[in-house]
């Protein structure tokens, strides 16, 4: 049961509840998180796990490190044929990013490394998706939501350039 005085509500008209949704701003580029991230736990593969609030920063940094660190003009991130792979010194250099930006677990650092390699990969070969297909289409990404375009038009210009 209720208890205390009653409060009447005005019934909303039909106006105040047909009226649009302010629209969601569309999201930007990913940035580098701040400061140093303390992970607890990793799960099988070498993802943190623990705590929650480092998982999206953790994803977001390694975007953000392959897109800082790796020249557009190799090819695949790793292949049998050497010739356009990212070499083992810039992958160092980007797994030496994240060590800054987090503090893994005792014991488990090799295993964080060989999960934040592969995401790293997959970080690329979508850049280098997203990128072609901008050159292919002759089209140019929506600079109003990037913050730094200067750095993706020189990787679009090396794209072509590579042709």
């Amino acid at each position: 049961m209720m208890e205390g005085p009653m409060v009447m509500v005005p019934a909303q008209t039909e106006e105040e509840t047909t009226a649009p949704a302010a629209a969601r701003p569309k999201r930007g580029w990913n940035k580098m998180p701040k400061g140093q991230s303390l992970i607890t736990e990793l799960d099988e593969l070498g993802e943190p796990v623990a705590p929650i609030k480092v998982m999206g920063p953790y994803k977001s940094a390694i975007g953000v490190v392959v897109k800082e660190s790796v020249p557009i003009k190799y090819r695949s991130w790793n292949k049998k044929d050497k010739t356009w792979v990212v070499p083992d010194s810039v992958k160092e250099i980007c797994w030496g990013k994240m060590k800054d930006k987090f503090i893994f677990p005792e014991n488990s650092e090799a295993l964080a490394k060989r999960r934040a390699l592969f995401l790293m990969g997959n970080s690329f070969r979508y850049f280098k998706f997203t990128s072609n297909k901008h050159v292919k289409n002759e089209t140019e990404p929506n600079w109003k939501d990037n913050s730094e375009p200067k750095t993706f038009l020189g990787r679009v210009c090396l794209v072509q350039e590579v042709k």
